[in-house]
């Protein structure tokens, strides 16, 4: 019995491997839309055009560790998030292994199918990767590397920018644990890359001024305070949230019970506990406020989701523990426990995950593009899509333009038999071009026009068509 739960892990991994590999592949949709296909094609064209390893929107810690991937198409990004996940959920694995937690194994199974974890995978999406860094710098604190811990944890906020809120978590864990010399290299991640991108665009302060730059743009919203507390559900799935709120009950006492004398308790509560309330409360308060180019998508709590983990099993150990020697319970209770986690998402979500309504509509207006034999052209584009599904590169100035230039005469500057392809969804929102300025205007002819069988809208409530101009 001990030889089959030794091996236990890896059947799960492995078996975690193919179906993950399988969702990918058959997976025609991707859940983070553009964003998805944006990351990918930023990754994709890293190697021709380098700068884009440093590019702050597609985050460079994910730019470089991806596009070894991305040069086999969109499928091989998705593969890089798989070898992510895997490897993150073993980490969690052995962390509750290193804490002598019961049925430890469990803890990959929670990881992987918590909804919103599970359903980022097969994605260009960054936030398994920010989960990958985190968990890995708490495994190293754990395991007192506490400076591979720190030059790790550095880089968080290179792999998505809300990272620097869990930063001062670890600085009072090196300064409880009088790791002092440790400390400065919380900064290895900023130095790194601004010594990377000073050679590129000749200023050392280049993080904090293109920081800047990535601000809300007038699109995003606002919404209510407990936003991302009424879609738990969604995001960790009622069975994990049960383990997580028992696992949060016993830390909490345990952390106040010896509270003036300092031990493992605190770091994981400190780490753990603290780290996933805080994230989930700056995101919730963002959200509220209306600031920091929030749309209050839930997928971004995934990457936060292998801390809720390690909450979750120690709610779980606290229950095994208190049945241990009624084996047949204890065995019941996990089987059973691991069925309604592994269902969980099945039961939330599209598995294989189905190609959008717009992104349909977008891959044939490329494919008439293509059949008109104007793909050949410049193509001014808003929907990050169709450099895809045209196999364009879109940092190519000569292949494909990101908008028109000047709002107000959109004309201006555009060459004669140019394209432009306007949706509903990025050109009046992320584009600012209201589409009459282009019907209106003598210098575009109108020569196709996409609209849905089934009418939706779209951001700000934007009935969604495509309309394809040539400049006169």
């Amino acid at each position: 019995m001990q030889k089959i739960k030794n091996y236990l892990p890896f059947l799960i991994i492995g078996v975690a491997a193919v179906f993950f590999i399988l969702f990918s592949v058959f997976s025609k949709g991707d859940f983070g839309s553009a964003d998805s296909y944006v990351h990918y094609r930023i990754s994709r064209y890293a190697f021709k055009h380098p700068y884009l390893f440093l590019d702050l929107w597609g985050k460079p810690v994910f730019n470089i560790l991806s596009s070894p991937f991305s040069q086999f198409g969109f499928l091989g990004i998705k593969f890089f998030n798989v070898l992510v996940a895997l490897l993150s959920s073993w980490i969690v694995y052995d962390i509750a292994r290193m804490n002598k937690w019961h049925a430890s194994y469990m803890a990959i199974l929670m990881l992987l199918f918590a909804p919103i974890y599970f359903i980022v995978i097969p994605s260009g999406l960054t936030e398994p990767l920010f989960g990958l860094v985190l968990i890995s710098a708490v495994w190293l604190f754990f395991k007192d590397r506490f400076l591979l811990s720190s030059i790790v944890i550095s880089f968080l906020p290179f792999a998505r920018n809300e990272g620097f809120v869990i930063l001062p978590l670890f600085l009072v864990g090196y300064l409880l644990k009088r790791k002092y010399h440790v400390i400065p290299f919380l900064f290895t991640g900023f130095v790194f890359f601004s010594l990377a991108g000073w050679a590129i665009y000749h200023d050392i302060l280049w993080i904090t001024s293109r920081f800047i730059g990535l601000g809300d743009n007038g699109l995003y919203g606002s919404g209510s305070l407990w936003h991302f507390v009424n879609s738990i559900n969604g995001i960790l799935g009622i069975p994990i949230l049960l383990f997580w709120l028992i696992g949060f009950g016993f830390s909490t006492w345990a952390l106040f019970k010896n509270f003036k004398n300092i031990n493992q308790e605190h770091y994981f509560y400190l780490i753990a506990v603290g780290g996933f309330l805080s994230y989930f409360s700056a995101h919730s308060v963002v959200w509220w406020i209306g600031t920091g180019g929030s749309l209050g998508l839930t997928r971004v709590i995934a990457g936060i989701v292998p801390l809720a983990v390690l909450v979750a099993m120690r709610g779980l150990h606290e229950i095994l523990d208190r049945i241990e020697q009624r084996k047949l319970l204890s065995t019941t209770f996990i089987f059973a426990s691991a069925l309604i986690i592994v269902w969980f998402p099945f039961n939330m979500f599209q598995v294989p995950i189905r190609i959008g309504e717009a992104e349909t509509l977008i891959e044939s207006s490329c494919e008439w593009l293509k059949s008109e034999k104007l793909d050949h052209k410049l193509i001014y584009i808003y929907d990050p899509l169709i450099p895809h599904y045209l196999g364009k590169d879109p940092f190519d100035p000569k292949e494909v333009h990101g908008a028109v230039d000047d709002l107000e005469n959109p004309q201006n500057g555009i060459p004669v038999d140019a394209i432009i392809i306007w949706d509903a969804h990025f050109g009046p929102n992320e584009g600012h071009l209201p589409l009459d300025r282009l019907l209106n205007n003598d210098s575009f002819e109108l020569l196709k026009k996409i609209v849905p069988e089934h009418p939706f809208t779209v951001i700000n409530g934007y009935n969604y068509e495509i309309y394809i101009f040539r400049r006169k």
